[in-house]
C-alpha cells in the first residue's frame, strides 16, 4: 500500500510538472503573438525589424498580383501593378536627333529624317523657326577688340514635328550632344532651352557656346546630334 501511495505521489509530481511546463509555453506564446521582434536592435518598432540586410532564398513566381516595394525609411510595403508609373514614372529614348547645320538653312528651311523613338522608328519632320548668325560690332579699347553689347551667338530655333505621337506625355528632357562628324571630334558646344513640348512636337531653341560662337557668318557646317531623354 506505501508503495502504490508513493508511486501515485512521484506521478502526480511528474504531472504537475508537466502541467506547469506546458502553461509556461501556452504563457509564452501567448506574451508574444502580439510582440515586435527586433534583429540587431533592441527597440523594434514592427512586429519584425531587421537592422541590417535582408536575404530570401527562395521566392515563387506568381502571374499577378502587387508589387513588393520599400520607402526612404525602409518600411516595406505593396504597391499595384498598375500604379508602378506613378511611383517610378516613365522614359523613353529618342536617339540621333539632327541639329541642322546653320550655315545650310534660312528660316522656313525644313526637312526630315527617321529617329529610333523606344526601340521604334518614327518619322520626323523639322523646320528653322528662327536663325541668328549675324556678328555683333566690335570696339577696341586699348588694342584689344571687344563684342559690342547685346552679345549674339549663333543660334537655331527649330520645331521638331513627330509623325505619330511619342507614347508618353514629356515633363522634362534630358539632352547629350553627339559632335562627332565621320570619326572626327569636333569642338563645338551648345545650350538647348526648350520652348514647346508635347507628344507631337518639340521646339527648342540650339544656341553655339564654344570660343567661336560669335563669328557670324561661320555658322556651324558639320552634321550633329542630339539624343533626348523623354521624362514623364
Amino acid at each position: 500500500m506505501n508503495r502504490i501511495n508513493k508511486k501515485v505521489k512521484g506521478n502526480s509530481g511528474k504531472l504537475i510538472v508537466r502541467i506547469a511546463l506546458l502553461l509556461t509555453f501556452c504563457f509564452i506564446i501567448i506574451g508574444t503573438s502580439n510582440a515586435q521582434v527586433g534583429i540587431n536592435t533592441t527597440n523594434p518598432t514592427k512586429e519584425l525589424d531587421i537592422n541590417g540586410e535582408l536575404r530570401i532564398r527562395s521566392l515563387p513566381q506568381l502571374t499577378d498580383g502587387d508589387v513588393l516595394t520599400t520607402d526612404a525609411s525602409g518600411n516595406i510595403g505593396r504597391v499595384p501593378v498598375d500604379s508602378i508609373s506613378t511611383y517610378l514614372g516613365e522614359s523613353i529614348y529618342i536617339r540621333y536627333m539632327p541639329i541642322p547645320i546653320c550655315n545650310n538653312v534660312l528660316v522656313g528651311s525644313t526637312g526630315n529624317y527617321t529617329a529610333i523613338v523606344d526601340e521604334n522608328f518614327v518619322n520626323v519632320d523639322w523646320e528653322i523657326l528662327e536663325k541668328h548668325d549675324d556678328s555683333n560690332a566690335t570696339v577696341t579699347i586699348d588694342g584689344v577688340e571687344l563684342i559690342r553689347a547685346p552679345y549674339l551667338s549663333q543660334r537655331l530655333l527649330v520645331r521638331y514635328t513627330f509623325s505619330q505621337p511619342i507614347p508618353i506625355e514629356p515633363n522634362s528632357l534630358f539632352v547629350t550632344i553627339i559632335n562627332t562628324t565621320n570619326g572626327v571630334q569636333y569642338p563645338d558646344s551648345y545650350a538647348f532651352a526648350f520652348s514647346a513640348i508635347s507628344t507631337e512636337e518639340i521646339t527648342v531653341l540650339i544656341s553655339r557656346t564654344d570660343s567661336i560662337a560669335d563669328e557670324g557668318s561661320a555658322c556651324w557646317t558639320e552634321d550633329h546630334f542630339f539624343n533626348l531623354l523623354v521624362n514623364n
